[in-house]
């Protein structure tokens, strides 16, 4: 169940840790403070709340928005860092020790009567961030109020909201200055009074119910010396840590504090002091914070945490939670981003520092960073250089890019050209559904953690195939559509026929299949299949296989001289429809039908059940300009804003450094990439569109 807010209010899950509480006990009560006290665990419960205060009002101090939904959480991409060991790691760590002239480390905001930790836990991060990228020269306190009321798509403002939304918002929109409650030296300060969150006697007045969410209003106050647009602070990138413990840690270390979100459990309401773990199984919201440091205490393993409910809670603002367990999942969403402008005279450099740890190498790295157009920024590099191959590489994703097409070609020829047709939403309502009772019945657990269709039909040799789509023709759709059918017909008579359908049948005859009836210049992967059951298929190799009825005569693509999106100058005309074999052979005996289509499902769990039962599938999925240099690893999209429809086959999926992906086959040759044309994707949140259009068939044998 759901607060009208999308705040979690309570979810059945597996208890581990917490132990079985006291019945008929009021979590604000000295009952409940003395029952947690003599738990004796790591850490010492007082009292903060007023003990009559309802638990709307406390939930309402809260905000984080823990239950994050696909398309949200997509849109930023997950970063690991390995630029430097494990064993370098200090034990203890404080962001305020190694960075003490950034004053906003140290600082405890109060986010008043407004569930606004979501935006506190990012402008306070995104602050010390711009200080420590100075080189500790630039003291700015980023503006809660601003993030909170004019980023409509984080969330629901005082009601909670979505902290990955907050850092993509400081990317492309920028956030002003704003420090505490009434700070006349900011642009937009805190609107919202501070209160008495915690104590019964203090000398501020009590919080109340949640207030409305303040007006965005873009501009700044009387007498602050600059303008709305002059006062903004951009971010250059926004991503996801990846949740190792490591690779949090080595971001702290490197570029500064982090927002996390986590579960508030009814106990953590009184916490006092010592390193929090949870003893409660009564769970009451979401809720963001700013992690800066680690350390041990007494042999328990902690992070060290910023709160947004003043100096009077914890420990002075503070508070320390267990550390490597995942405690109340605060290792699951941590959110980061870098500052524009200072990017590479900090990042980069304190990376090959800590890395190398010598003045060579600094000297080189400066030297290198000064031929970066900096002035530009990254969105306005050239997508087919080597800076912005560098680039992508210096951002330190879960892949790697290098050159896969020729510079010079892809400059002359680079253009938008949509290579896969996107189905309207009343043609893909209309589309068949899958329906199989057979997988419905199949529980998850049956389904492996790792898969790859090559191993479990190996006699199917075309699983393994990369093709070759053509020098000048957009032919994915059709290409994706026919290997996927080449893999069911194999499978689907127990591995005893290989058989390579035409994708040059389908390109050339399937004039429905496109907007104009020319082939190379994009179609509908859905109506391929569908041209599959209606008309058949006859066989096709690849170019210049004449032992099949159509092979592909469009000339191999050479990536020297290709590049994946062409201006229509460059796109050739779409062969004619031959409907004969070019071996002698009946063209009408030689197709092979289709008995039923359908689109997949578009969550994970369908999709791989799909092809662990039936084999690979033909997905399509939006293409950006840094995809074109993948090479190794797991494929985000990182930077590049245009992008174009394409369509691929998936074959498998596993995971690879505690991140899910998807195995495919891609058509750009054996030489594109180093996984031989393969490459791997991102899973679980339809990356890129990668689980939206996702089609399976069976063949008439």
């Amino acid at each position: 169940m759901f607060l009208k807010f999308g705040i979690i209010f309570a979810i059945t899950i597996s208890m581990v840790s917490a132990r079985p509480e006291p019945e008929n006990l009021d979590f604000l009560s000295d009952e409940y403070i003395d029952y947690l006290n003599s738990l004796k665990t790591t850490w010492k419960a007082g009292r903060n709340f007023d003990r009559n205060t309802p638990i709307e009002k406390i939930r309402g101090q809260m905000g984080a928005i823990i239950d994050v939904p696909e398309e949200i959480a997509s849109r930023i991409p997950v970063v690991k860092n390995d630029h430097i060991s494990n064993e370098h790691i200090p034990e203890v760590f404080d962001a305020r020790n190694k960075w003490p002239n950034c004053k906003s480390i140290q600082q405890i905001r109060d986010q008043g009567s407004c569930g606004s930790c979501w935006a506190f836990g990012a402008v306070e991060a995104i602050s010390d961030r711009i200080c420590i990228a100075s080189g500790q020269k630039k003291q700015v306190e980023i503006s809660g109020e601003d993030l909170l009321s004019c980023c409509h798509n984080c969330g629901y403002g005082c009601s909670g909201g979505y902290p990955a939304m907050a850092w993509e918002y400081w990317v492309q929109n920028g956030i002003v200055t704003g420090g505490l409650y009434q700070d006349k030296n900011t642009c937009r300060p805190y609107s919202i009074e501070p209160c008495e969150h915690h104590v019964e006697h203090g000398n501020r007045p009590k919080c109340g119910s949640t207030v409305q969410t303040p007006r965005c209003v873009q501009q700044c106050q009387t007498g602050y010396n600059q303008s709305y647009e002059q006062d903004r602070y951009f971010g250059q990138s926004a991503y996801h840590v990846h949740s190792n413990v490591q690779d949090i840690q080595k971001e702290i270390l490197t570029n500064g504090p982090v927002e996390a979100t986590f579960l508030v459990y009814a106990d953590f309401l009184s916490y006092k002091s010592g390193v929090y773990q949870r003893t409660s199984n009564s769970m009451v919201s979401g809720h963001a914070i700013k992690i800066l440091g680690w350390g041990v205490e007494n042999g328990t393993p902690y992070w060290l945490c910023a709160n947004s409910w003043n100096t009077d809670w914890g420990e002075n603002g503070f508070f320390r939670v267990l550390r490597g367990q995942n405690e109340v999942s605060i290792e699951s969403q941590i959110y980061a981003g870098l500052p524009k402008d200072s990017y590479f005279d900090s990042t980069i450099i304190d990376t090959i520092m800590i890395k190398y740890n010598f003045l060579i190498l600094l000297l080189l790295a400066i030297k290198f960073i000064s031929t970066i157009d900096i002035i530009d920024n990254v969105l306005h590099i050239d997508y087919t250089s080597d800076k912005f191959i560098d680039h992508l590489n210096h951002l330190n994703s879960t892949w790697k890019a290098g050159r896969n097409f020729d510079q010079e070609i892809m400059a002359k020829k680079f253009k938008n050209l949509k290579v896969v047709d996107e189905e309207n939403v009343d043609e893909e309502n209309q589309q068949p559904k899958l329906h199989n009772k057979r997988q419905i019945l199949i529980p998850d657990d049956y389904i492996p953690d790792y898969f790859d269709a090559r191993q479990k039909w190996p006699l199917c040799r075309t699983i393994s195939l990369i093709p070759n789509q053509g020098q000048y023709c957009s032919s994915c759709w059709a290409v994706g559509v026919v290997q996927a059918i080449n893999d069911r017909i194999c499978i689907g008579s127990n591995q005893r026929i290989n058989v390579e359908i035409s994708a040059q049948d389908l390109l050339t005859c399937c004039k429905e299949c496109t907007k104009n009836g020319e082939g190379c210049q994009g179609g509908y992967p859905s109506r391929g299949w569908k041209y599959w059951i209606t008309n058949g298929l006859v066989t096709g190799g690849q170019h210049g296989d004449l032992t099949t009825c159509q092979p592909f005569n469009i000339p191999p693509m050479n990536l020297a001289t290709f590049t994946p999106y062409l201006q229509l100058s460059h796109i050739i005309q779409t062969p004619v429809c031959q409907q004969q074999c070019v071996n002698g052979k009946n063209y009408a005996q030689d197709k092979y039908y289709g008995l039923h289509y359908y689109k997949v499902p578009n969550d994970e769990r369908s999709i791989r059940r799909e092809i662990f039962h039936h084999g690979p599938v033909e997905a399509n999925y939006r293409v950006y300009p840094d995809f074109h240099h993948y090479k190794t690893g797991i494929y985000q999209h990182l930077l590049g804003t245009q992008s174009e429809g394409h369509s691929i086959k998936i074959i498998g999926w596993g995971t690879e450094n505690g991140i899910p992906y998807w195995l495919c086959a891609n058509s750009w040759t054996k030489l594109w990439g180093n996984l031989g044309g393969f490459f791997k994707i991102i899973r679980g949140q339809n990356h890129c569109g990668i689980e939206n259009q996702v089609y399976g068939g069976w063949p008439r044998l």
